[in-house]
């Protein structure tokens, strides 16, 4: 999947997600997470890793 991240390309191999690749590859964008765990999968009720998807609000950095 190709996604753009403040107007850089990226792409997701649809194994993780955007808060993995995030973590994974030492960006310099840091999303708050405090429920999040890879062992867990999402858990959706910190509601810190809110991100922006076409203008909109989601729990997409997590799940």
């Amino acid at each position: 999947m190709h996604i753009k991240i403040d107007g850089a390309d990226a792409t997701l191999d649809g194994k993780q997600t955007v808060l993995q690749m995030l973590n994974a590859n030492g960006c310099s964008i840091e999303v708050p997470n405090v429920c999040y765990h890879p062992g867990l999968g999402p858990i959706e009720t910190c509601d810190t890793c809110l991100v922006s998807v076409n203008g909109e609000l989601n729990r997409y950095s997590c799940t």
